[in-house]
């Protein structure tokens, strides 16, 4: 692969990437969803403090519903940088 044009077919997707990586979550709010109580903290901090709140439902507190949620979440994520991607990074 030719680095002088990798920016002008990947670019995007690497960029899409840098940007996922920067929203997990970080050592202090591992550290602050262990000293919660209750799976309503959790989700509480998870819709408002990380970028999961969108997928996040405050009506369906379980932890079933959560590690779906979750993994709709990552995969919304994969999807969208698959179908950016150009045929060889694909």
């Amino acid at each position: 692969m030719d680095l002088t044009t990798f920016g002008i077919d990947n670019g995007f997707v690497e960029a899409k990437l840098r940007g996922y990586r920067s929203t997990f979550l970080d050592k202090k709010q591992y550290t602050d969803l262990k000293n919660f109580n209750s799976l309503e903290e959790v989700y509480s901090f998870l819709s408002t403090e990380t970028d999961y709140g969108q997928y996040i439902d405050l009506n369906n507190v379980s932890i079933n519903a959560l590690k779906m949620m979750l993994k709709k979440k990552l995969a919304d994520e994969i999807n969208y940088i698959e179908m950016n991607c150009m045929k060889e990074l694909a």
